[in-house]
């Protein structure tokens, strides 16, 4: 009966330490999963500043990027080139290019390739009466854009962490940028509890639904482990009855 007390211990000791080894496998592993490729490149940014704008600087006829959320003249500053500025109009038809299905469609998080030029634009931002600056990022490789944004409150949604996704239609995000595309009437409004996808919730669902099943199979180890301990303890007293 020692030996099979002993034995079950130790499988016990073993289990355990699966568990306690798997909690700090995942404390450590889900931070650095969190990373992208454009948010380390980009962790060396000033905190940048927006244009100074106000009513009067936005067409009146510039739709809302969403209603409530309107978008002003923009600055765009890429590595190497000159500064230029987009019009409300512009700014807003960039947006539109990819916002909406970043915020509806929970696209997965895909970093632009290492080497490729990336743009940031400023927005100023007047969300039911509270201004704000909007940062975005954009970078293209022929027929190929993708866009990202830093964490940051955008008023309707809100970005939790730095993150880069693969612009939803990219030609239109492309002429989009270069100014040739027009706004269109804003779409409904978001809740204000809606998380844009720049913020990758498919990278966090997944290491999420990863760690749940590390749990769950270890789980079954341990409980497996307990049980084989009472049957050999159980099996050891009947052992001692009958002699």
């Amino acid at each position: 009966m020692k030996s099979n007390d002993a034995v079950a211990r130790r499988l016990l000791g073993y289990a355990f330490a699966a568990l306690f080894c798997a909690g700090l496998a995942f404390a450590s592993i889900a931070p650095a999963a969190a990373e992208t490729a454009g948010s380390k490149a980009l962790a060396a940014v000033a905190t940048p500043t927006c244009p100074t704008t106000n009513s009067s600087s936005t067409a009146e006829n510039t739709p809302d990027l969403f209603p409530g959320e309107q978008i002003g003249p923009t600055l765009v500053t890429t590595a190497g080139k000159a500064n230029r500025t987009l019009t409300a109009d512009q700014a807003t038809a960039w947006m539109q290019s990819w916002v909406p299905a970043s915020v509806y469609e929970h696209l997965p998080p895909d970093s632009p390739p290492s080497g490729v030029p990336v743009s940031h634009l400023y927005m100023p931002s007047t969300y039911e009466g509270a201004t704000s600056c909007i940062v975005g990022w954009y970078a293209v490789q022929g027929t190929q854009a993708w866009v990202g944004m830093p964490a940051q409150s955008l008023g309707f949604a809100s970005v939790p962490k730095d993150t880069w996704i693969a612009a939803p239609m990219p030609a239109k995000t492309i002429a989009a940028f270069a100014g040739r595309v027009k706004p269109v009437q804003s779409a409904a409004t978001p809740t204000t509890t809606t998380t844009t996808t720049t913020a990758a919730p498919a990278t966090h669902s997944g290491s999420s639904g990863s760690s749940s099943w590390i749990w769950i199979v270890l789980a079954v180890v341990v409980i497996a482990a307990i049980g084989l301990w009472l049957a050999m303890r159980s099996r050891g007293r009947r052992r001692a009855r009958t002699t």
